[in-house]
């Protein structure tokens, strides 16, 4: 949280200097061109900066830039014998192998722990996005895991 809003206030500042950049340059070229010629092109490229760095600030408030959380909801629990569980059914948004997770059971405990293995329609894969898979947690029993109980994305 601390990062973003760190990110946040960073592109702000910047975004604050190329305005005010722009606002110099836009003088400075008004009053030196040719009669009848106006030049302009430091006042845009200032202002085009000034886009930018407010369109980064912007993307800092919507979260992890680049990466949708997901919703993975558990519609059944498999115990595998090398350890672990395999929790089914549909996730909302895109998961990859290696996400670090959060499962937040019914009966309100969250665990931490991290993605093994994804499997979309028989078959291993990288990552699942909208679509039915089954996930392989580490470190987590078939016990503690419920149908209705809800994987979170918890970083990287």
């Amino acid at each position: 949280m601390r990062k973003r809003i760190f990110n946040i206030l960073k592109y702000l500042f910047l975004a604050a200097v190329f305005a005010v950049l722009t606002v110099i340059f836009f003088r400075m070229e008004h009053g030196s061109a040719a009669p009848g010629r106006k030049k302009y092109h430091l006042t845009v490229g200032a202002g085009m900066l000034t886009v930018v760095f407010l369109c980064a600030c912007v993307s800092c408030f919507r979260g992890k830039v680049g990466r949708d959380r997901y919703r993975f909801v558990v519609e059944d629990v498999f115990a595998m014998k090398s350890g672990g569980c395999v929790a089914a059914g549909v996730v909302a948004g895109t998961m990859e192998v290696g996400d670090r997770v959060e499962v937040h059971a019914q009966s309100g405990n969250v665990i931490r722990t991290k993605i093994r293995g994804i499997e979309v329609r028989g078959q291993a894969a990288p990552g699942a996005a909208d679509t039915a898979a089954a996930v392989w947690l580490k470190n987590v029993e078939a016990e503690e895991l419920k149908p209705g109980d809800v994987i979170v994305y918890g970083g990287k």
